[in-house]
């Protein structure tokens, strides 16, 4: 079991996320777009802190300080969040929950694109099958959340 830990762990993050992006959809209808944002990341702090404290724990050492390179990485990824973020939320407002999910799951193809051109990574052929399955199955559940969406404007 302990090697396998992977597969539970991955079904419940994504279990969670989809119920966490959900719950941020009905905030929408109450908040601002800013203020909707501002909540998922409000939630997510006491959770950072946690994994620290955590890690910290688990391997008797504290974190190494920060310096300006980490500092400069990890303002550039916070804001790509934020703005990531920012635009998810605003979809809710223009199409359906399954559209502005399906748009969001392009990590898998993005981080293959950045490896690629950051850090110099090649893909192995199977990996590369796999990004672009992945991306083709976003690209149809876009599609078809766009056709749903089409069709209930149509009546009404």
């Amino acid at each position: 079991m302990g090697q396998n830990l992977w597969i539970p762990i991955t079904v419940a993050a994504a279990l969670f996320q989809t119920w966490r992006t959900a719950l941020q959809q009905r905030l929408r209808g109450a908040l601002s777009v800013n203020a909707a944002a501002f909540v998922r990341f409000l939630y997510g702090a006491p959770f950072a802190a946690a994994f620290v404290a955590l890690w910290s724990v688990a391997t008797r050492a504290a974190p190494a300080p920060p310096n300006a390179r980490f500092l400069l990485l990890s303002a550039a990824g916070g804001l790509a969040q934020i703005i990531g973020t920012l635009l998810l939320i605003r979809s809710f407002g223009y199409r359906s929950f399954a559209v502005g999910t399906a748009y969001a799951k392009t990590e898998a193809v993005q981080s293959a694109i950045a490896a690629w051109a950051i850090l110099g990574e090649a893909l192995s052929p199977r990996a590369s099958a796999g990004v672009a399955l992945g991306g083709c199955a976003r690209s149809l559940a876009a599609e078809t959340g766009l056709r749903a969406c089409r069709h209930r404007a149509r009546r009404g």
